[in-house]
């Protein structure tokens, strides 16, 4: 989690390391020959006109949907792009997925400054590769400001549409049903059957605005320049989402991955929500659709992030007995 405090000490110290020459006795090694970089290197030097393109690796989080993801740069660390390339079966149905994505989006005038260029996507060898711009600027911020109110503001206007409750309330059901969630305990079986037939109950007939929501809407996958959003790593896009679940989304995971305690300011999405019965409801439903997909992803039961979704629950389906 490179944006946790040990993690951004121990890059420091890695950088110290390299440049003393002491890293190269440490950590694991993965030998790649030059067969294995050259036709993508052609790619990226045919699609950005760099004749000699370096890159950084990264293999991502062991499991069903690993993937191996390249940062492709000139000699002088300049930026050229970001290559996914996919061989698991849903690896590549998550890339080819966000290609897809990038391509409707990127129509949209108003959204092409706050994502990725698709500059490649198609298959390749075994499997599919992306090829995407990287944005500019700094990391973006571990709180939820402007420019994130500007960029949902954006792409609700692009893709905005209304959906019927009762619609929402059986997909998260049939999500739920379907993943290894339900296999969780059985106080995550009662939290979810209270959270559909609440959710079916306060929401019954009515209209819920919705719109392309990226799916995994957080800090370390945004960058800010110049005051405006880029986001990239669009695999979890959906299509037809509630629009607040984005905001909701991006205050959960800081909490669950960077924050001390267990509440969230008074002014974050989550707990204005939780202060208004109307919309406590769709905050239910994102935390149990949220769970089903951790469980899915092959997250431990005893996970942070799906122990602070436990507890969420837990405290709305309180609050909504007694209202």
């Amino acid at each position: 989690m490179p944006y946790a405090l040990r993690a951004r000490a121990a890059k420091t110290l890695l950088r110290v390391a390299i440049r003393t020459g002491v890293a190269r006795a440490a950590g694991d090694e993965i030998q790649l020959t030059d067969g294995h970089l050259r036709d993508v290197r052609e790619l990226v030097s045919d699609t950005t006109g760099e004749v000699d393109p370096v890159f950084a690796l990264m293999l991502g989080t062991p499991g069903r949907r690993c993937n191996l993801t390249l940062k492709a740069m000139r000699r002088d660390g300049g930026e050229l792009g970001f290559v996914k390339l996919s061989v698991a079966e849903e690896s590549v149905a998550r890339v080819r997925h966000e290609a897809a994505v990038l391509r409707v989006l990127g129509r949209n005038s108003a959204l092409r400054p706050h994502i990725p260029n698709l500059l490649y996507a198609g298959e390749w060898g075994n499997g599919y590769l992306l090829f995407q711009s990287a944005g500019s600027g700094s990391p973006g911020r571990t709180h939820f400001g402007e420019p994130h109110h500007e960029f949902l503001r954006a792409l609700i206007e692009a893709s905005s549409v209304s959906r019927n409750a009762g619609e929402l309330v059986e997909e998260a059901a049939a999500e739920w049903n379907e993943s290894p969630a339900c296999d969780l305990a059985s106080d995550w079986q009662s939290l979810a059957r209270f959270t559909l037939e609440e959710a079916s109950s306060r929401l019954a007939n009515a209209v819920v605005a919705c719109c392309t929501a990226h799916g995994d809407f957080a800090p370390w996958n945004t960058r800010l320049t110049a005051g405006r959003l880029f986001v990239f790593d669009w695999e979890a896009a959906e299509w037809e989402s509630p629009a607040c679940w984005d905001p909701f989304h991006f205050e959960v995971q800081v909490l669950a991955r960077l924050g001390r305690g267990d509440r969230l300011p008074s002014h974050s999405a989550v707990e204005l929500a939780v202060e208004q019965p109307a919309m406590r409801p769709l905050l239910s439903l994102y935390l149990l659709h949220s769970a089903a997909g951790l469980a899915r992803d092959g997250v431990e039961p005893s996970n942070r992030s799906l122990e602070l979704r436990k507890k969420l629950l837990t405290r709305l389906l309180g609050l909504a007995g007694r209202s």
